[in-house]
């Protein structure tokens, strides 16, 4: 049961991402208030955090599916295991640090946006 749970949730990691973008419209709607080069350091970040989002799923299901293999010698199977954990905290790290970069974005904008009305 356990092992379903956590595919359920690597999948919907991964169509979160993909959702994220393939269907997300956040920047073209913000491409009246801001710059063009902010919009596409924006564009560009979320992508980032997007193709992470979908890389956390996948080095996700890896990990677990490593964790529960048995038929390795323990040597090779734990280094899968570290490379995999390795996988999810890079793309973790990416994640957060795209969110970082979106999230001073838009505090730039509202104070450059904010006399303006």
């Amino acid at each position: 049961m356990q092992n379903a749970i956590t595919a359920i949730f690597c999948t919907l990691c991964m169509a979160a991402g993909w959702y994220y973008l393939a269907r997300s419209q956040g920047v073209a709607r913000l491409a009246l208030l801001e710059s063009p080069r902010r919009n596409a350091t924006r564009r560009r970040a979320r992508r980032m955090g997007a193709w992470s989002m979908m890389m956390i799923g996948a080095a996700g299901f890896w990990l677990m599916f490593e964790v529960d293999r048995t038929d390795t010698p323990s040597r090779v199977r734990s280094l899968r295991v570290v490379v995999a954990a390795f996988a999810v905290m890079i793309a973790l790290l990416t994640m957060v640090l795209s969110a970082m970069v979106d999230m001073y974005l838009t505090m730039r904008m509202r104070r450059s946006n904010r006399g303006q009305k």
